[in-house]
């Protein structure tokens, strides 16, 4: 975006001074309350020490230079933006930090509840251990060219939320995204997630609390120090892809029971997995595996098409699959695969597709 603004409210007309000093929030209350659709932000740094709250049909553009600080004066733990009740809300360009100290902390920099229409893109993101984005109950969601940087968590979605695409975005998080939490669950439907670099997150995604249909991956690479995707004990996930998947594991953990690239513990109906490629630089433990389903009663697991070329084709059809174990790995490097499966006494287990240095079938 150019300095030279040609339309939209410039947000130094209502006061704001991009000293990196004074409180700007003001200006950005004064130019939200007077109706203004387009808030622009110019070249500078502007001190926010309280909420912005946005309102329908707003829309903040910085300037590529320009810094939002959310110096916090309260440990109240409120956001710097926040809309509630809704729609066509966006925040472009820009580097968007909160200023954290051991006295004052924030557990979130962006927060959207019951909202629809949301645009983030081209932010630069910067945080100590406060959560980047919060979507509670939001659907029509649009994250793009971003950079997010924290401790915490970069996406967090609980309630209702449909229809959330997240795309050529480079992260640096402890979890990339979260789906429920102890205290809300959250109910996922079109989660799609495209063209992103991992900066060693810990983990990828955390299917923690709820449930998620048409979940759909794709382009994505990078390191990460755990576990790539999770889905939590009592978790309903429904009709998932992911595909062309390059990572770079820097460390696993020792101790672990359910340590895993994939490590699915709820119930999955409708899984596939192409194109997945690891490349292990430091593992803790002798054998890692690439994926793990835990058991529960009348499963059916079907997996499918394992290659020699470190690319795993597996796709699981049945209504719930929640098999005792199974696992997937390479665990030298002369891409030679074992598999370990425990099955029940009822249970089926069909390998249409294979080619199986060691298989293992036992019953418990």
């Amino acid at each position: 975006m150019s300095e030279n603004l040609i339309y939209g409210a410039n947000i130094t007309d209502y006061g704001a001074v991009a000293d990196g000093k004074t409180d700007c929030r003001d200006a950005f209350i004064k130019a939200i309350e007077n109706g203004e659709s387009l808030i622009v932000v110019p070249y500078g740094k502007y001190i926010i020490k309280k909420t912005i709250k946005l309102n329908s049909n707003t829309k903040i553009h910085l300037h590529p230079n320009a810094h939002i600080i959310f110096d916090h004066e309260s440990d109240e733990n409120a956001p710097l933006f926040y809309a509630e009740d809704a729609s066509s809300v966006e925040i472009c360009g820009g580097k968007l930090v909160i200023q954290d100290t051991s006295e004052k902390r924030v557990d979130k920099m962006l927060h959207f509840k019951n909202t629809s229409c949301i645009r983030i893109r081209n932010c630069d993101m910067s945080m100590f251990e406060s959560n980047a984005v919060i979507l509670d109950s939001c659907e029509d969601v649009r994250i793009s060219n971003c950079v997010i940087k924290s401790y915490s968590f970069a996406i967090s979605l609980t309630g209702e939320c449909d229809d959330i695409t997240v795309k050529n975005s480079e992260v640096s998080t402890a979890v990339f995204l979260n789906i429920g939490d102890n205290d809300k669950k959250g109910n996922i439907s079109q989660l799609n997630i495209r063209n992103i670099t991992l900066k060693n997150p810990l983990h990828f995604i955390n299917f923690f609390n709820g449930t998620a249909r048409n979940v759909r991956c794709e382009n994505i690479e990078g390191k990460i120090g755990f576990s790539f995707v999770s889905v939590n004990d009592g978790f309903n996930m429904e009709d998932a892809d992911f595909e062309n998947i390059d990572i770079h594991s820097v460390s696993h953990f020792n101790g672990g029971s359910n340590i895993a690239y994939f490590n699915f513990r709820g119930s999955i109906d409708g899984l596939e997995i192409t194109g997945f490629k690891r490349n292990t630089e430091c593992e803790a433990v002798p054998f890692v595996p690439t994926l793990i389903f835990m058991a529960s009663d009348d499963s059916k697991v079907i997996i499918d098409g394992m290659m020699l070329d470190n690319v795993i084709n597996a796709r699981a059809l049945s209504k719930t699959v929640d098999m005792t174990t199974a696992r997937l790995t390479n665990p030298t490097n002369k891409f030679i695969y074992t598999l370990e499966c425990g099955i029940k006494k009822n249970d089926t287990l069909t390998i249409p597709l294979g080619d199986f240095d060691n298989l293992t079938i036992y019953k418990r």
